[in-house]
């Protein structure tokens, strides 16, 4: 029997990302579904990759916020 590939697809120019997330490269979706993949311990969809970007790059923007001035 052969072992689960963690690694998914290679995601696409046209992976659902919006124009604003140009931050978003193709190898950056493709190392968070790799490494989030294997924390799941099955395939992440390039959906729920984009998803779990989103929720860190929100959750930095917020720390940024309220982060005191030096």
């Amino acid at each position: 029997m052969s072992r689960p590939r963690h690694d998914g697809d290679q995601p696409s120019a046209a992976s659902g990302r919006l124009p604003s997330e140009t931050w978003i490269t193709d190898e950056l979706l493709l190392d968070t579904r790799r490494h989030w993949s294997k924390a799941y311990g099955r395939v992440l969809s390039t959906e729920e990759a984009l998803e779990i970007l989103r929720n860190v790059k929100g959750l930095a923007d917020v720390l940024w916020d309220i982060m005191p001035e030096k």
